[in-house]
């Protein structure tokens, strides 16, 4: 990409592309642009027909529009999104996410089956309609957060579990593994093998004008428990540790309205609380946090100097077990499969899974004044779209050579975005306006009832405070025992069990 200087990736949380972008060309609009442009299928988003059988009467829950009137936190529930769930909820055509949303204790079972329109959920659809947006991008495993976080960096999951602090297994992962069972918190794994920075740094790329990771909170990001490293140094840990790359995403705005971005900027959005419950999407918080967050961003990077020549890629990591109603592929390269793409086999397995199948459809979305509007991108191979994909578009922008990458098969023989920068400089789309988010009015974070990944983080804070000073595990087992085995509704009642907690560990 001769025009682009510079790329921004956001990966944003839990999911599909049906739930946030399925009704995008149901009305009024249309793709203009195919690529490749023999690809003229239309877009495969949602129809009215598309339903899930009801287990009890095998009647059909057919998928419906959320509205503005419905609010943006639907589904009011954290659906459930670990390995053995999304066999479930893929199983017969895609048919079993009702069925499994059933479990996760909601009194309003068909809101799984509700997407968002482009009113409702009005700046992604908008940024989707007016750049590119893939119908046939897929998370990279049929999981949850961190092993996708994983792929989309280091192109596998593997890295140490149950094993600190030897850690010299090599296990390839499908779960987050943050809670075994109540007696036991368990230990947080880290993802072990080499990411994109380390290739980067490795081939001479390795200065703050290269790349840095901008967070917006450390772990886990709510007073006064803030620590030193944030969600992606903490998932790699040790393998990012001691290097200068990384800041406040307050640095990432002034850096921007400067002209003087890296030519690699990777944002974390905020996980915990603040205004909205997190600014990640990840249901069941209001996902319009997420959208100011959005909104905000690229209104930063529009008045950039550097706007006219940089790529904003925004994924998302996983479905987060909302309906989607394409079957994920089968028959992808495990990232394994050929030795001399440099990723071994691992030692063992945490669950027998080949790495031959993609996870769930989710949204990409690549932003740029350099690509046209209402632009519809698919591979143009016979591999699919995945994680890997951007690491590859990443290293091939940066010209490295495929041969010293090292990041496994996957990521060595995934398609890449290159073609849908189809405009000149002189023809750079720079003024491109975007719906604004709804407004919300007051948002309480503290009322939301915590989602998975907040309970993971608190759970990772508490493992490493208790690795960091050689505490007692049998005492932090019966105090976590205590405090967090009875239901927790609200943000506010988790923090407020995590201080009491953090107070008697401190003793």
């Amino acid at each position: 990409m001769q025009n682009i200087t510079n790329i921004v990736y956001l990966m944003l949380e839990n999911r599909s592309l049906d739930n946030v972008l399925g009704w995008l060309y149901a009305t009024n609009n249309s793709p203009a642009n195919f690529i490749p442009a023999a690809d003229i299928s239309p877009f495969n988003g949602l129809s009215p027909d598309m339903s899930n059988p009801d287990p009890d009467s095998n009647n059909p829950v057919y998928v419906s529009m959320i509205t503005v009137a419905d609010g943006q936190t639907i589904p009011s529930v954290d659906p459930n999104e670990d390995f053995q769930h999304v066999q479930v909820q893929i199983a017969n055509n895609m048919s079993g996410f009702y069925s499994d949303f059933l479990s996760a204790g909601s009194s309003n079972p068909p809101e799984i089956m509700a997407c968002y329109t482009p009113d409702s959920l009005p700046v992604l659809n908008s940024l989707a309609l007016n750049f590119a947006v893939s119908d046939a991008y897929f998370s990279s495993i049929p999981t949850q957060t961190n092993c996708n976080r994983a792929f989309s960096l280091t192109g596998n999951s593997i890295g140490s579990y149950d094993d600190w602090p030897n850690e010299n297994n090599r296990t390839a992962m499908v779960n987050n593994y943050w809670e075994k069972d109540i007696d036991d918190m368990g230990d947080p794994y880290e993802f072990t093998q080499p990411t994109i920075w380390n290739v980067l740094n490795n081939n001479g790329y390795d200065s703050e004008s290269d790349w840095m990771i901008y967070y917006n909170q450390t772990w886990p990001g709510v007073a006064p428990y803030e620590g030193s490293y944030c969600f992606t140094e903490d998932l790699f840990y040790p393998g990012l540790q001691g290097l200068p790359n990384f800041a406040p995403y307050s640095t990432f705005l002034s850096q921007a309205a400067a002209g003087t971005l890296p030519t690699f900027s990777y944002l974390e959005p905020t996980w915990y609380e603040e205004t909205h419950n997190g600014s990640d999407y990840h249901p069941p918080a209001n996902v319009s946090g997420g959208e100011q967050f959005l909104y905000q961003l690229y209104q930063a990077l529009q008045a950039s100097p550097n706007w006219a020549s940089t790529l904003l890629i925004i994924n998302f990591d996983e479905h987060g077990g909302t309906f989607d109603h394409v079957e994920p592929p089968t028959g992808v390269l495990a990232p394994w499969a050929n030795a001399a793409d440099g990723t071994a086999p691992p030692d063992d397995y945490d669950i027998a899974f080949s790495y031959t199948q993609l996870g769930v459809r989710v949204p990409l979305i690549l932003v740029s004044p350099l690509i046209q509007g209402q632009t519809i991108i698919r591979s143009n191979t016979n591999t699919p779209f995945d994680h890997t994909s951007v690491i590859a578009t990443i290293l091939n922008q940066f010209n490295i050579p495929k041969n010293t990458w090292g990041l496994g098969s996957r990521t060595a023989n995934a398609p890449t975005f290159e073609d849908v920068i189809t405009l000149s400089p002189q023809n750079a789309r720079i003024d491109v306006q975007i719906a604004e988010p709804l407004s919300t009015g007051n948002v309480n974070p503290e009322d939301a009832p915590p989602s998975d990944l907040q309970w993971m983080l608190v759970h990772r804070m508490f493992a490493r405070i208790v690795r960091k000073h050689n505490l007692s595990r049998t005492r932090f087992n019966e105090l976590y025992k205590q405090h967090f085995s009875a239901e927790i509704k609200t943000m506010k009642a988790l923090n407020e069990k995590v201080s009491i907690v953090l107070a008697e560990m401190s003793k």
